[in-house]
């Protein structure tokens, strides 16, 4: 697993996708992915849920480490 800026740059050069591309996707600005990519801005948990669907991956492959919340986890057999 990446540094989640470096990652992102990379799945979204691998596929050969504009900032502009990843920012529809993501529904911000292709700023806020240029700021993201050099790490100075970070994506809000719902704009990284939008970019692991359209990837098809998980939050850890894009470099991210994503908490469940506590009732998500109950419901999946956990405690809270």
């Amino acid at each position: 697993m990446g540094i989640p800026n470096e990652t992102l740059r990379a799945f979204r050069r691998q596929r050969h996708l504009s900032q502009t591309q990843v920012a529809e996707v993501a529904g911000v600005t292709q700023q806020l992915i240029s700021d993201v990519e050099s790490g100075d801005a970070n994506l809000s948990y719902d704009q990284i849920l939008r970019l692991v669907a359209y990837y098809s991956v998980t939050p850890r492959e894009l470099g991210y480490v994503v908490e469940l919340a506590p009732a998500v986890k109950r419901s999946a057999g956990g405690q809270a």
